[in-house]
């Protein structure tokens, strides 16, 4: 019975996608009954089949179908929490979220419109350079921040340097200090913007905001708009 589990490659319980994992067997346990079949009418009636290592063989088979099943369930508890978040996660549009990155997404009316970057220095620099890099990596532009120490708002208009408005998209903000002697200082972004749309992608919730998607797990803070909150204030 071990030579025939070890050509029909028996499949196992761990990883792959479960619904394939239980057709695989199904074909297998087929062959398996087809070849136990063959091998009963054929054996030698001297040295009959060892009926130990055919009810060890059954026994595999039924664990291995018992750990496909669990997987399905697992599975189906994974796809609804799944859903589950994301349906939470539909509460977030229209609110201002607030994440770990370096970037500002630029809309129609400029950077404010969609989302503002802050920074923050571990300590007092000397001198911090904040440059503005489009999405083909080409710097728009280049500002002087604020170098003490602590958070700080990127304060930017959204004009590259020839003072023209630059498109709306994704830009990218890198942050450099040094200290009085030179030494770099470290700093640390952080971006808000307004969620727009929810979308998941294998099993993670998104939050779109305009344009780029955030997995949820990023997100630090979860704020009411201004207006929103103020239009919602009773008198």
């Amino acid at each position: 019975m071990t030579e025939i589990s070890n050509a029909l490659g028996v499949p196992g319980t761990g990883g792959g996608n479960a619904a394939a994992s239980r057709d695989s067997l199904g074909e297998t346990f087929d062959n398996f009954l087809t070849l136990l079949t063959t091998q009963l009418q054929y054996q030698d009636p001297l040295s009959p089949m060892d009926s130990t290592q055919f009810t060890e063989q059954l026994v595999h088979f039924t664990n291995v179908e018992q750990g496909i099943a669990q997987n399905e369930k697992l599975e189906e508890l994974l796809a609804q929490n799944s859903f589950n978040t994301t349906a939470q996660a539909v509460g977030f549009i229209g609110k201002e979220v607030e994440m770990f990155g370096e970037f500002v997404v630029v809309g129609e009316g400029g950077p404010t419109d969609m989302s503002v970057m802050s920074y923050g220095l571990a300590r007092e620099a000397s001198e911090t350079t904040i440059s503005i890099i489009d999405e083909s990596g080409e710097v728009v532009r280049e500002l002087f921040g604020k170098t003490a120490a602590g958070a700080h708002e990127l304060t930017w208009d959204g004009r590259d340097e020839n003072g023209i408005p630059v498109p709306p998209g994704i830009y990218a903000i890198q942050v450099e200090a040094v200290g009085s002697n030179g030494e770099p200082i470290g700093t640390a972004g952080r971006t808000e913007a307004v969620v727009q749309a929810v979308s998941t992608n294998n099993g993670k919730t998104y939050l779109d905001i305009g344009g780029i998607d955030i997995p949820l797990e990023d997100v630090i803070a979860i704020r009411q708009q201004p207006e929103q909150a103020s239009a919602e204030t009773p008198e």
